[in-house]
């Protein structure tokens, strides 16, 4: 049986109408065809976000506390967390680092009452997908490593920055190695 072009284009016309109806295309769509159109979803938290903190937890001691429910402003560096850094393009934790987070380890288990974010941080180098999902390994690496020493994993929540925060944003293979870290920051 032969078709004409302008019968397939009615039926592709209507089936596509129905898929624009069934997938919910109403309500500020204007057109069928603007079901194609919907924000692709973010993979990755930015500076705007706002994450509320996580159940069960306390005001810093001392002066690191805030009661602002704002969980951005309650993150704080604690000078007794070291930060871990990296070699070029590696997640691996070399015996020196490890040191380092056995230290951090411990400081963390006295704590007990704080949830620690581990940030993952890369230098400048590559493109910005690679280095969120090299510094999101780097800090999956310092995780598991920690949990490994008997931190719960709840208390530990991981993010990456990729090169978006150098330390340094310097271009020397000094500031790369100043970079290529991962951050502990409290809550």
């Amino acid at each position: 049986m032969k078709r004409s072009y302008s019968a397939l284009a009615v039926r592709a016309l209507v089936l596509c109408m129905m898929v624009a109806a069934m997938s919910g295309c109403s309500g500020t769509k204007k057109h069928w065809w603007e079901f194609w159109k919907r924000p692709a979803p973010r993979m990755f938290p930015t500076d705007s976000d706002t994450i509320p903190p996580p159940p069960g937890t306390s005001p810093l001691p001392g002066d690191l506390g805030s009661q602002n429910p704002d969980r951005n402003a309650q993150l704080q560096e604690v000078p007794d967390l070291q930060t871990v850094y990296f070699n070029y393009d590696s997640s691996e934790l070399s015996s020196q680092m490890q040191a380092t987070l056995q230290a951090n380890a411990e400081w963390i288990k006295g704590h007990s009452s704080l949830t620690v974010q581990i940030a993952g941080h890369c230098d400048e180098r590559g493109s910005t997908e690679y280095n969120l999902n090299l510094g999101q390994k780097r800090a999956d690496t310092v995780r598991e490593f920690l949990v490994g020493l008997g931190i719960p994993a709840e208390r530990l929540v991981t993010i990456s920055y990729g090169k978006e925060r150098p330390v340094d944003p310097s271009q020397s293979e000094s500031a790369y190695s100043k970079n290529r870290r991962v951050q502990f920051l409290v809550y």
